[in-house]
């Protein structure tokens, strides 16, 4: 199946204050956005995020399964973590360029005493920074150049895996080992360990640690509801469909098997019925994000009626695509 498809018309017009925020962004920011994936259709641009939440420009409320490609574990400004990061704003902390601070070892002794396999570990502040310092590291330990990258993932902004991100197999072709680039080691980073997003972390990590880890039981419970709920839809509705869930993440594939690579997702999954959901999901106020097999993510903050409303929603959206066709 092509992935390349023709987008469907709008379910929901770009508003006028959308449109305004984008407008003077793109004055300034190539394409209006700081990360291209952030370009999306409709063309919405959000102001407030609170718990399972979020708001566009023009007011309208979404249940926000995007969870902005997933860090929101805890649901959109979770007081607990937003008390901890004031604390830190006042306190005098900053970041000082030598030795080391309180915080950085409290994050570093929580990080190990709670992921069993891990024993140490440096602080950084984006996945791209931690997937390319892993490289160099494993480089030097096992004297070895070359990089095996998953397809259809992102997998950071750095030469050695900034690749095939959701290519489609008329350019990507057969299986095949990916090009090599230079390598110029370097490690510095301005702004690893800053404590604000460090303050946040030990918040975040002591929150989910609370009543010996309830937000993870609670969160599983939720995904087996929604997953069960998502089963039966598609039953009823007699669409060929499956649903991935780990955890917390799922996602609803338009095939009749669990795709086990991209070649198999990109081949057998239907993108244009997922898109037309996702679209009708915004308008009716579930923000899934809008392009197709993007992965869904619960939170803490969402409860068993946000997911029933979701449900109901994605019943109506999916009944609705299938009419128009």
């Amino acid at each position: 199946m092509n992935t390349e498809i023709e987008r469907p018309e709008k379910l929901v017009p770009t508003g006028a204050n959308s449109a305004a925020l984008l407008a003077q962004s793109s004055r300034f920011i190539p394409g209006g956005v700081n990360s291209i994936n952030r370009a999306i259709q409709p063309e919405i641009s959000f102001v407030k995020g609170r718990g399972a939440y979020i708001w566009d420009a023009e007011g309208r409320r979404y249940i926000d399964y995007h969870a902005a490609f997933s860090p929101h574990f805890l649901g959109h400004n979770d007081p607990y973590v937003q008390d901890a990061v004031a604390r830190v704003l006042q306190s005098g902390a900053s970041l000082f360029g030598a030795g080391c601070t309180e915080m950085e070892s409290r994050l570093a002794e929580l990080i190990c005493s709670h992921v069993p396999w891990v024993e140490s570990l440096q602080i950084l502040n984006t996945g791209s920074e931690a997937t390319y310092q892993a490289i160099r590291l494993a480089r030097a330990f096992t004297a070895r150049d070359h990089v095996i990258v998953m397809q259809g993932g992102y997998n950071g902004w750095h030469n050695d895996v900034a690749c095939n991100l959701m290519t489609p197999l008329s350019q990507l072709g057969p299986h095949r080992s990916p090009g090599e680039y230079p390598f110029l080691p370097i490690s510095a980073g301005t702004y690893n360990g800053h404590p604000v997003p460090v303050a946040a972390a030990i918040a975040t990590i002591e929150r989910l640690l609370m009543n010996d880890g309830a937000v993870y039981r609670h969160v599983d419970i939720l995904g087996a509801h929604l997953e069960h709920g998502l089963h039966a839809i598609v039953s009823r509705l007699g669409l060929k469909a499956v649903i991935a869930r780990q955890g917390s993440a799922y996602c609803l594939y338009f095939m009749d098997h669990p795709p086990v690579d991209w070649h198999d997702l990109a081949g057998h999954h239907d993108f244009a019925l997922d898109e037309r959901m996702r679209r009708s999901l915004i308008a009716r106020g579930v923000f899934y994000f809008p392009l197709a097999t993007k992965q869904c993510s619960l939170s803490a903050a969402h409860t068993l009626e946000e997911v029933e409303v979701t449900l109901r929603e994605t019943e109506a959206a999916l009944a609705e695509t299938l009419v128009r066709g």
